[in-house]
């Protein structure tokens, strides 16, 4: 069975070996890796055409930078295998990946799988061996109890058949696309699967623009959570996992955003990121379980005046106040 692997580049010369080496290091050898080069202005380029004329099952594709997505988007078009994997330019696969992806496809026939994978602040970081064959079981998301948040991250950790990824795109959204991949591909398929075997070293860079305070985190964040739980509504997910991301939408919202543009140096991002804040803000206070009340009368009031001291004063400060009663009922 051929597996397409693809990689979108962008200015990843210094850990750009480890994942084609990793790749190059797989014990199924049917495999063609596409690599995208978005643009790349330092030498990730010259890097993936030399690694394409060592071995031909490289194919490298050289691209005007349109983002992430585009990238990724341009690599599953040409996928010419069974089934689609994903690889990020400084993440590392286990060598038995997809020998393992294989045989999944072949003893459940997914159409898509999400399996696990560990994060590591050293890509060199060595695999360790498998116990055994990994255990592989269906999921239907709607009734799994998981926050659409937590069942999504990740989406380069889904590996899906051909035609589904033939079908589908990955958004321009600086953050949140991986999520909103996996939701589409939710809503695309019947047959999904998971494995709990970690079979990517995911490598955590500080300097990333997930890690990082900057208008994508902030601008980026405030723009996804509308968009994933409108999407969890679309699957009809079970009320327990439309509460999971709400109340981490609440957290994010009434907790760790508010004012947070003020930190960023240009003037013009700290608006932009302030602009998706409260629109976002007001999207999610209009669904039900949200919230109710006083309080989505204090956050449309407050909204409506951009006004962190109004909503700071009733909707945050409260909101905080729960909390902590909560632990503190939770701990007697």
């Amino acid at each position: 069975m051929k597996v397409s692997v693809v990689i979108p580049v962008y200015n990843a010369e210094r850990f750009l070996r480890f994942p084609l080496d990793s790749v190059l290091a797989q014990t199924h050898s049917d495999w063609e890796c596409i690599c995208v080069d978005d643009g790349s202005t330092d030498g990730s380029g010259a890097i993936l055409d030399e690694y394409a004329a060592k071995d031909a099952r490289f194919r490298v594709v050289h691209q005007a930078n349109g983002g992430e997505g585009a990238a990724r988007n341009a690599g599953m078009d040409l996928a010419a295998g069974e089934i689609v994997a994903f690889l990020d330019a400084d993440d590392r696969m286990h060598p038995e990946a997809l020998r393992v992806f294989c045989a999944m496809r072949e003893r459940t026939g997914f159409e898509m799988l999400r399996y696990d994978a560990r994060s590591v602040t050293d890509p060199a970081t060595p695999f360790a061996p498998l116990d055994g064959e990994p255990a592989c079981e269906r999921v239907d998301f709607a009734h799994c109890g998981e926050s659409p948040f937590e069942f999504c991250a990740l989406g380069w950790a889904t590996v899906v058949e051909r035609g589904l990824a033939r079908r589908l795109r990955w958004t321009a959204l600086k953050q949140g696309a991986d999520m909103a991949f996996v939701m589409d591909c939710l809503l695309n398929t019947k047959s999904t699967f998971r494995t709990r075997v970690q079979l990517v070293n995911y490598y955590m860079d500080p300097n990333s623009i997930s890690r990082r305070l900057s208008l994508g985190l902030l601008a980026g964040t405030c723009r996804y959570l509308p968009i994933i739980m409108s999407k969890a509504d679309e699957l009809g997910v079970d009320d327990s996992i439309r509460d999971a991301g709400e109340r981490l939408a609440r957290e994010m919202l009434l907790r760790r955003l508010p004012g947070a543009w003020r930190l960023l140096d240009d003037p013009e991002d700290a608006k932009a990121a302030e602009q998706a804040f409260w629109e976002s803000l007001r999207t999610m206070s209009a669904r039900p379980s949200f919230c109710g009340g006083f309080t989505r009368a204090a956050i449309s009031s407050a909204a409506d005046r951009r006004s962190l001291v109004l909503l700071r004063l009733f909707a945050v400060y409260p909101y905080k106040v729960r909390k902590f009663l909560g632990r503190a009922v939770g701990r007697s």
